[in-house]
């Protein structure tokens, strides 16, 4: 049952974080305000190389392997999630905002574009339960293992949102981290650095997939954009 406990406290600690997170990126320019770029630039560089490390490097196999000698594989992506709340904390709470706006806008333009990116927020939840929101977080794999369940793969499906774009949850990301009303140069680092994550992030999911599934996911490739929907549909 500690599993189970341990799985449920992450993913509670995982909800709050992405919640802080979504507000830490509307609210900017906030925080640490540091006259000097140079430094700034150092310490908001250093935080989100630690944010793609701790990503990347947790992703490897080699890693998974280690880890497994110390965790039941069940717990593994509960764990993950902790190790990025962690992360994510250290990032907002050392962020330096450098005084230097490079786009503002004011009214019914602003109001629009906070739209979006609560629409991107929204995007990023809705795709979670398209497929398995509790494997996604870790809980099915803690409360499987507690009842001695065998884990049950999910086949290729193509729920709703996946059917206009192959990653709604990085589409969601990307319109959180540019529809700002005021763009300042550290969002702007922020935006450019995540953005770039996931563009390689992306690229290789996509080549996994493509050895996973085969012919039929290079299909639903031909047939679906990866992150900005068609007018029409492919025939």
């Amino acid at each position: 049952m500690r599993g189970v406990a341990y799985a449920v406290l992450n993913y509670t600690l995982a909800l709050l974080t992405a919640l802080a997170f979504a507000l830490f990126v509307m609210l900017l320019p906030r925080g640490l305000v540091s006259l000097n770029p140079a430094a700034a630039l150092a310490v908001d560089g250093l935080l989100m190389l630690l944010l793609g490390l701790q990503h990347s490097l947790m992703a490897r196999p080699a890693f998974k392997r280690w880890l497994a000698q110390y965790l039941p594989q069940a717990l593994e992506r509960s764990t993950y999630l902790l190790a990025t709340v962690a992360v994510l904390w250290v990032l907002m709470a050392g962020w330096r905002f450098w005084p230097l706006t490079l786009w503002s806008v004011e009214g019914l333009g602003a109001a629009l574009m906070r739209g979006i990116q609560v629409a991107g927020v929204m995007l990023v939840i809705v795709a979670t339960f398209q497929f398995d929101h509790g494997r996604f977080f870790g809980l099915r794999p803690a409360w499987e293992r507690y009842r001695g369940l065998r884990p049950t793969p999910e086949g290729f499906r193509t729920p709703w949102l996946y059917r206009r774009v192959r990653h709604p949850m990085m589409k969601g990301f990307l319109l959180l981290l540019w529809a700002a009303p005021q763009m300042t140069a550290d969002h702007l680092l922020l935006s450019a650095g995540l953005s770039l994550y996931i563009m390689i992030g992306l690229h290789y999911e996509e080549q996994d997939l493509r050895r996973q599934l085969g012919a039929e996911y290079l299909t639903y490739c031909q047939r679906v954009p990866a992150i900005v929907p068609r007018l029409w549909s492919r025939g």
